[in-house]
């Protein structure tokens, strides 16, 4: 009883056991769905989703509710080749936002209008299915208007986001031919070209599409045709041969109707008087002797011809029968004069021009320069270059000798290189007269040399004299050399003396006393600079004198006298400086600074600014300083300004006052008249106003790109000093004429053409 009791106890305890597994375990992984489907509700109890059979028929997990996406970032549109191209970044407005587990989609709205807030089906172009963003081509829009662009997400059960923000308005750009990379202007088809031989190769240019029927071989006396099609590149066979039987028809019916037309056109002139006239590329045929015709070969060019009787002679054309901008020909020999009557304006040449025999003596004209040529020199079969003028090379001007040697040459940066040069003016070197590189430079200016033997003398005796032409505000450096004297007493003393002139009395520049050993010559030399001789001629004299009793005896072989120009003057910049000492145990005062001498300075002072004026006084963006009317801005003028001068001629005597300008251009080749006056601004003006004195002086025969020197101390020169006069105008021309037209180099010239002015004064 007892063991059944205990078995029984077990059995209840093992059903406990399994009753506890069953109910713990869930029951849908041993279930399935028949012909059903299991709805998902939210906490509100609204259906948000199904799994089996749907509404429609069709099975699977359908989300059917759910929160709104969240709402794109603005995407980014650009026109391009006649469509628009939109992208999305993937990214949300909301920078926090995630794209959600049921996104499906981003829809692309476009309109003409930026008021995209219904998102109709009108105005979606396109979708973008990527969460991670993506990139649109939308197409069918109308070329060169304006379009916005919208975005909105969709989730899977249907629901929309709230739309990005509109972009826009981008204007969608038109088609090319360039974006399709086609040339519109070689498809053709229209033309159909006949013969053996290439129509390329004859130098016809086809277009896309065009034909060749090509003539073959004859075979059984039947001539073989076939047909090609020109597709851009080459010739390539048409697909179906069976046409060039039907070309070949064609064109021999055309013939034959030309053929009649020609026969009937014939006929018809002989009957009434008339010359028939013909266009083809053969000569024609069946005219009699008293026919007359007129035939254009179309095979050169529409060369006309007239008929004889006999033949077809070449037909020339006489005086007066072209008539002005009536004639377009390739190739035209005239053997008589052209006149100008019948020429453009401007002659437009796309080719060469060559004067003489091509393979020897010639000049040639083309777009790059003109050349002239002699006959080959050096055995490589072509004609020597002699002289060049244009760009094609590293020389815009060359010249060259017998021997292909260049001589003379002018580079594209102006430079110039001569074998020789000779002027008949002095030379301009940067402004500056090629003299007054010398005027701080030492040079031998005289030079003498005479043999002495002279005794017994007692009073002042005339020994030689060189001679020299000395320069205003230069100084000179006289030194005599080798001169021996002895006296004829003890203790007798000689004197040398240098005199400005060639008479007794005349002026003294210097004298030297010396005493002598007793009995013995003695070696003298004389060193003396002379400052600011008068300007022109002088006769430097060397005399003798006994001093203290007695007489002298001056000789040497070979005594010298050298005169060396110093050139010009320095300031006297001498002033005390005792170093702290005394002297003799003085504690005096030391002297005042010696009275500076007044010197005559030569300075020049630099442009700082230009500018050029219309006629009604605005300023003009050009570069240049203008003058005169150009035909376009007016009476036009310029303004320079130098740099202050006022500091320098403080306390100064103005002795002379000029300004360097350089004519870029005039409008005459001739070249023109400058038209100069001055003006007081310490700054470059807004417009052609204030302290202005224009047409002060005309400077007449300037010619092109030439620089000169204009001498202005003649108009109130000591304006400068006090500081009225700051720098010079140009123009505005008197009249319209031609001949006052010009531009003056600025500041931003090379600095040989900028402008400059140069005082000279004294202080």
């Amino acid at each position: 009883m007892t063991e059944s009791v205990d078995r029984f106890a077990r059995m209840v305890s093992e059903i406990e056991r399994r009753l506890t597994s069953v109910e713990r375990t869930s029951s849908m992984s041993r279930r399935s769905i028949e012909n059903g489907a299991i709805r998902e509700y939210d906490a509100d109890g609204n259906l948000v989703g199904q799994t089996g059979q749907q509404h429609d028929g069709t099975h699977g997990s359908t989300s059917l509710g759910g929160p709104p996406p969240p709402t794109p970032s603005a995407p980014s549109a650009a026109s391009s080749q006649g469509t628009l191209m939109v992208r999305w970044d993937g990214l949300w407005a909301d920078a926090g936002a995630v794209a959600p587990m049921d996104f499906t989609r981003v829809e692309v709205h476009v309109s003409l209008t930026a008021d995209l807030t219904g998102l109709l089906f009108e105005t979606l172009r396109a979708t973008i299915e990527s969460p991670r963003g993506g990139e649109v081509v939308v197409v069918g829009l109308v070329p060169e208007t304006n379009y916005y662009v919208r975005l909105t997400a969709r989730s899977a059960s249907g629901g929309f986001s709230a739309p990005s923000v509109v972009v826009g308005p981008v204007q969608v750009a038109a088609l090319t031919p360039a974006d399709v990379g086609i040339d519109l202007t070689k498809i053709g088809g229209t033309t159909i070209f006949f013969g053996k031989d290439d129509p390329v190769a004859a130098g016809t240019e086809p277009a896309i599409g065009d034909l060749w029927l090509r003539e073959g071989a004859t075979t059984a006396g039947v001539i073989q045709y076939e047909t090609l099609r020109w597709i851009g590149t080459s010739w390539q066979l048409a697909a179906d041969q069976g046409i060039s039987a039907a070309l070949a028809k064609a064109i021999t019916a055309q013939q034959v109707a030309d053929a009649a037309a020609v026969t009937a056109d014939i006929a018809g002139g002989v009957a009434d008087g008339r010359a028939q006239v013909f266009a083809q590329g053969t000569p024609p045929t069946g005219l009699t002797s008293t026919m007359k015709g007129l035939w254009y070969d179309t095979s050169a060019g529409n060369k006309a011809y007239t008929w004889s009787g006999t033949g077809w002679a070449a037909r020339a054309l006489g005086n007066g029968s072209i008539q002005p901008q009536s004639l377009v020909a390739r190739d035209v020999i005239v053997t008589g004069t052209v006149s100008a009557a019948l020429l453009e304006t401007v002659i437009v040449l796309a080719t060469t021009i060559i004067a003489g025999d091509p393979n020897g003596t010639h000049a040639r004209m083309t777009p790059t320069g003109f050349y002239v040529f002699r006959p080959d020199s050096n055995g490589d079969g072509q004609p020597d270059q002699v002289v060049s003028l244009g760009g094609n090379g590293s020389d815009y001007f060359g010249i060259t000798d017998a021997s292909s040697r260049l001589l003379a040459a002018i580079d594209q940066n102006g430079r110039g290189a001569f074998a020789g040069l000779s002027v008949t003016e002095e030379p301009t070197i940067m402004g500056r007269k090629f003299t007054s590189f010398f005027d701080r430079s030492t040079r031998w200016v005289a030079f003498g040399q005479y043999d002495i033997s002279q005794p017994n003398i007692v009073g002042e005796y005339g020994l030689f004299e060189v001679a020299f032409t000395a320069e205003a505000n230069h100084a000179y450096q006289i030194l005599v050399s080798d001169i021996k004297f002895a006296s004829s007493v003890s203790g007798g003393r000689a004197v040398f003396i240098l005199r400005d002139g060639g008479t007794y009395g005349i002026p003294e520049i210097y004298r030297k006393d010396v005493t002598p050993p007793d009995g013995f010559f003695e070696g003298q030399d004389i060193n003396y600079t002379w400052y600011n001789p008068a300007a022109g001629g002088r006769r430097v004299v060397l005399s003798a004198a006994a001093i203290n009793g007695g007489s002298i005896h001056v000789a040497g072989p070979d005594v010298k006298i050298t005169i060396l120009d110093l050139g010009l003057i320095l300031p006297n910049v001498a002033k005390v400086n005792t170093l702290g000492g005394t002297a003799g145990g003085s504690t005096t005062a030391p002297p005042p600074n010696p009275q500076p001498v007044r010197t005559q300075y030569t300075t020049e002072f630099a442009s700082v600014g230009y500018k050029s004026y219309d006629g009604s006084g605005n300023q003009m963006s050009n570069a240049g300083v203008y003058q005169g009317d150009d035909g376009y801005n007016g009476n036009t003028r310029g303004l320079i300004l130098f740099s202050d001068v006022t500091g320098s001629l403080s306390g100064a005597t103005v002795n002379r006052v000029e300004v360097y300008l350089h004519a870029e251009h005039w409008y005459n080749n001739a070249g023109g008249t400058g038209i100069i006056g001055f003006h007081g601004h310490t700054g470059i003006p807004a417009t052609w106003s204030g302290p202005i004195n224009p047409d002060q002086l005309r400077v007449g025969g300037w010619a092109r790109s030439t620089g000169k020197w204009v001498d202005l101390t003649g108009y109130a020169a000591d304006n400068w000093r006090t500081g009225s006069y700051r720098g010079v105008v140009t123009g505005p021309g008197p009249s319209t004429g031609g001949e006052y037209f010009g531009r003056f180099a600025d500041n931003g010239a090379s600095a040989g053409n900028r402008p400059r002015l140069r005082i000279t004064y004294t202080k």
